[in-house]
């Protein structure tokens, strides 16, 4: 009726990040000394245990809980004034990770689900124990950012419910309505026009939608073709609170685009195989880009809504050699994300199984 999976991790992670003063910024090899430094390590270990209940023939409960402890140091240092050299004790912190889900089975074909959890994400090595400098809103200005070796774990608390519906062989769909909440979100304090500080101080909440669907026609002659469609929809995605910075409150999150989508053809007959894919994904606020300021388009240093068509196609020879085709963005779309995305790209390919 029941069983249950038990573990434990480890984990180790090492920072070794250094900003070299030169001569000739044009010139690889007129180093002259190394103007920054920033060194640190993390270790982790983990035990978890999750459980998974038949309660009925129709109904199945799932348990699970997962506590993580992390241990870091690290050092940071700088030559150019003002100079400096830091070393940061050692420091530890841990995370109970609970969670619990339902899948009810109403019929052969209809699956409803629910489940609640909490996560967490650990502060990078970067954000812990970097000294970094990136340009600011006023031009002509650089800001740098200090490190931040009290920085604590961002934190997720996620409810989500969904349901799966299958008919038949044919087609297969998938509807899921789900509400997260965010706290103690890392977030990059402005102090003045050249200083910045990374500090534990939002809160957010997403609520979105994911959906999917699969269709196999069961007429004659389109036996071997699959249509599928997929979306993400967040309808809510923004910052609630930050005493930090109390103006981004009700900004959207950077790095979150609000929609992603696809549409796809895949189709298979004998020894021909071949896909078509359409996918799409709105625009994006950088990093750091808080204040959502970033409405540019097409211009180095944004992420642009875009959409691409993708092309794959193979035939078997025989039992041993296949030939495939793949063209990515067919259309040849132009877009950034941050950088200039490539073109058309075309790639031909052998595959020799013994």
């Amino acid at each position: 009726d029941w069983f249950a999976i038990v573990g434990v991790a480890a984990s180790r992670g090492e920072l070794d990040r250094r900003e070299n003063a030169v001569s000739n910024w044009r010139e690889e090899g007129s180093v002259t000394g190394v103007a920054s430094l920033g060194q640190g390590s993390m270790t982790g270990a983990s035990a978890y245990a999750q459980a998974e209940w038949f309660a009925t023939p129709s109904l199945t409960a799932y348990f699970g809980l997962r506590y993580d402890r992390y241990r870091t140091r690290g050092r940071v240092a700088q030559s150019t004034p003002p100079a400096f050299d830091l070393a940061y004790p050692d420091r530890s912190f841990d995370a109970w990770s609970p969670k619990a889900a339902l899948s009810w089975r109403v019929s052969p074909g209809v699956a409803l689900r629910a489940s609640y959890g909490v996560g967490f994400r650990p502060p990078s090595l970067f954000d812990l124990y970097s000294r970094y400098a990136s340009p600011s809103a006023i031009a002509g200005v650089a800001q740098v950012n200090e490190p931040a070796p009290d920085l604590e774990a961002e934190h997720i608390e996620a409810v989500e419910v969904g349901a799966d519906v299958a008919f038949g062989r044919g087609s297969q769909w998938s509807l899921t309505l789900y509400s997260q909440r965010l706290g103690d979100l890392i977030h990059r304090r402005t102090i003045s026009p050249e200083l910045t500080r990374t500090v534990n101080a939002a809160e957010a909440r997403i609520d979105g939608i994911e959906g999917s669907l699969l269709w196999r026609p069961q007429a004659r002659g389109l036996r071997g073709l699959a249509l599928t469609a997929a979306l993400g929809h967040q309808f809510r995605y923004e910052i609630t609170d930050n005493p930090a910075e109390p103006e981004t409150v009700g900004r959207k999150l950077a790095d979150v685009p609000r929609t992603v989508a696809s549409i796809g053809a895949e189709y298979r007959r004998g020894r021909f195989g071949g896909l078509l894919a359409w996918r799409y994904t709105s625009a994006v606020f950088g990093s750091g880009d808080d204040m959502n300021l970033n409405t540019a388009q097409g211009v180095y240093g944004v992420y642009d809504a875009h959409h691409r068509l993708d092309l794959r196609a193979s035939w078997q020879l025989n039992r041993h050699v296949e030939l495939g085709l793949a063209i990515d963005n067919l259309a040849d779309r132009r877009w950034f994300e941050f950088y200039r995305q490539p073109g058309r790209s075309v790639m031909l390919e052998t595959v020799l199984r013994l």
